[in-house]
C-alpha cells in the first residue's frame, strides 16, 4: 500500500544512505538526511499528495515532530500562500492544527524503522507510529 501510494503521487523514497560516504556523517548530517528520507513517507502516512497546501501540512507534521527550522519557515510562508491567498480556509483553520497535533502525538518518524514500516499495510504502519487508522480531514 505504501509503495502504491508513492507511485500514484509521483513521490520517491530511498533508504539506506543516511550515514553518507564511508559512514562519516556528523549527528547533524545524519538527522538532516534522515528527516529528508522520511519526508515522502510522511506524505504516505498522512495521505497527502504533492500539492502546495499538502506540502505545508507535511511540514507542519515534521515541525511538530522535530522543531526543524526549515519546516517552520515552510509552514509560515506556505500557509500564507497556499491556504490564505488561495482561499483554503478549511485547511488553515482545521486541517493544519489537526496535523500539528498528529505530529505531536505520533512516535518520532525519524527514529522509526522505516524499512519495516514499508513492508506493512498502511493501517499497520500508522498503528506502529501511534497514528489513527483513518485520518481526520
Amino acid at each position: 500500500a505504501l509503495v502504491d501510494y508513492l507511485d500514484a503521487n509521483g513521490l520517491d523514497f530511498h533508504i539506506g544512505d543516511e550515514l553518507g560516504e564511508y559512514g562519516s556523517a556528523t549527528d547533524a548530517d545524519y538527522l538532516g538526511r534522515r528527516l529528508g528520507k522520511t519526508h515522502d513517507f510522511t506524505h504516505v502516512l498522512l495521505e497527502l499528495g504533492p500539492e502546495g497546501h499538502e506540502e505545508v501540512l507535511v511540514h507542519a507534521f515534521t515541525l511538530a515532530q522535530s522543531g526543524r527550522p526549515s519546516s517552520l519557515a515552510i509552514v509560515a510562508l506556505g500557509a500564507l500562500k497556499h491556504m490564505v491567498l488561495e482561499g483554503r480556509v478549511e485547511a488553515l483553520v482545521r486541517t493544519l492544527p489537526r496535523t500539528i497535533e498528529l505530529g505531536r502525538r505520533a512516535k518520532p518518524l525519524h527514529l522509526a524503522p522505516l524499512e519495516e514500516l514499508l513492508a506493512m499495510p498502511l493501517a499497520s504502519a500508522r498503528a506502529a507510529l501511534g497514528l489513527p487508522a483513518s485520518l481526520p480531514r
